[in-house]
């Protein structure tokens, strides 16, 4: 609600038929945005409506038949349906390799855990096979020495006997003296020198058994190194995998995220193009309402007034509650502010919104060059596009301070050019000394 003088620093628009063309449609313009991705091979094309908005009905260029518009705007919302059908497409291709690389990577987390267990057993088993080499080797060790005592007694004995039988006549003689002992003593030296003999070939046997089952160890060991070294190998290599794998998951979720962001602003272009295509058709049919609209002369002297009420600024008079001189294209009517702002006549909302110096403005076309203006309103009730019929309330009056009462400001245009308001109105339907009376 205003709460200054509403001063008309402005008039309000004329009309004409291109005017209606302009400011039913607005120039609609086209906006084109190609996101390519790299993976993709294809690009999305983004695109938008722009609507001009500007209330003015001035002169706009002709703007191309609402049948190939429609048609055009149907064929741009099917490429983009064909778009998004290949991006889900390719949606769910990521998806699908994301899957698959999941799965990969538990195989291969999998495997190198089945790999650290097999090396943690192998190394178990090489310190295992290293302690035995360790106790092979003091075996080996014991029996070298047990070999090398066993030879120094036999040596011992041998030198022993190789000296009696040097020792000279002497020897000889107490040889004889004791003969009755001699060959006692001679079979067990005998007897000692077999029992070495058997000793020294046990030893040597149990020293090639170690000596085979220490290269065997050897082998072992040689062997357990070998697989240890490709084991750690095989870890690494997979190691490798699991890290190519990860990060070409990551470039999976990257797309996908791209993708997502592609579709989301897909989705909105084609919002808005649905929305452009729905106010098309709703477009063209307020356009046959309008070619079927009767033809304003019959109109001329039988409509009703807007609102009930008093005029206060007459047709073509300077309005006496402004030092303003210019003479008016419409009237003013002093309303009560309970009641409704009506159509005058059935037709389609050119404008509804806010006109400097009129507060919210609504422009009705009627068809065939016929418009009416309704200014100082709010709360409106239509918007641009609209199809109202007779008598729909169009919004309240507003409260205006330089007469300190509610009015109103309605004007009739045909082709462009503002006629009395009165002329087209019900005989005595407003009057500037009485009370109007509504249709």
């Amino acid at each position: 609600m205003r709460t200054g003088p509403a001063r008309r620093s402005q008039e309000p628009p004329a009309a004409s038929p291109a005017d209606r063309a302009g400011a039913g449609r607005g120039p609609g313009g086209r906006r084109w945005a190609r996101a390519l991705h790299g993976l993709a091979l294809h690009g999305l094309a983004l695109l938008a409506l722009a609507q001009s908005g500007a209330p003015a009905l001035a002169q706009q260029p002709e703007s191309p038949p609402l049948d190939s518009r429609i048609s055009e705007q149907r064929n741009q919302i099917k490429q983009l349906r064909f778009e998004k059908e290949q991006m889900l497409a390719r949606l769910r291709e990521f998806r699908s390799a994301e899957q698959a690389a999941l799965q990969r990577i538990q195989r291969l987390t999998e495997a190198i855990r089945v790999a650290r267990r097999n090396e943690r057993e192998l190394n178990a088993k090489r310190e295992a096979t290293l302690k035995l080499r360790q106790e092979q080797d003091a075996e080996l060790a014991r029996l070298h020495e047990q070999l090398a005592g066993a030879r120094r007694r036999i040596g011992e004995r041998l030198r022993r006997l190789y000296r009696v039988l040097k020792a000279g006549e002497t020897a000889t003689v107490f040889a004889l003296a004791r003969y009755g002992t001699f060959f006692r003593d001679s079979r067990y030296l005998s007897a000692l020198r077999e029992a070495d003999e058997r000793a020294i070939r046990e030893y040597e046997a149990l020293n090639r058994q170690v000596t085979r089952q220490q290269d065997q160890i050897e082998a072992t060991l040689a062997e357990l190194a070998t697989l240890t070294t490709q084991l750690r190998e095989d870890r690494e290599a997979l190691r490798e995998q699991e890290r190519t794998l990860r990060a070409s998951l990551g470039g999976l979720r990257a797309n996908q995220g791209l993708y997502r962001k592609y579709l989301a602003d897909l989705e909105k272009v084609m919002d808005g193009m649905r929305g452009a295509l729905e106010r098309l058709e709703h477009e063209r049919s307020a356009e046959a309402r309008l070619a079927a609209q009767p033809d304003p002369d019959t109109l001329r002297g039988r409509l009703p007034p807007p609102a009930s009420g008093t005029i206060v600024a007459a047709f073509g008079r300077f309005d006496p509650r402004y030092d303003l001189k210019k003479p008016q294209r419409g009237v003013v009517i002093r309303v009560k502010p309970e009641q409704g702002v009506k159509a005058v006549a059935s037709g389609s909302v050119v404008h509804a919104g806010p006109f400097r110096g009129y507060e919210d403005l609504v422009v009705l076309d009627h068809g065939k060059g016929l418009f009416t203006v309704y200014g100082h309103l709010e709360g409106l009730k239509v918007r641009k596009g609209d199809w109202v019929e007779a008598a729909a309330v169009l919004g309240a009056p507003t409260y205006q301070p330089v007469d300190s009462n509610y009015s109103i400001y309605f004007e009739v245009r045909l082709n462009g050019k503002p006629e009395d308001p009165v002329q087209w109105l019900l005989p005595g339907g407003l009057s500037a000394n009485g009370r109007a009376r509504s249709g």
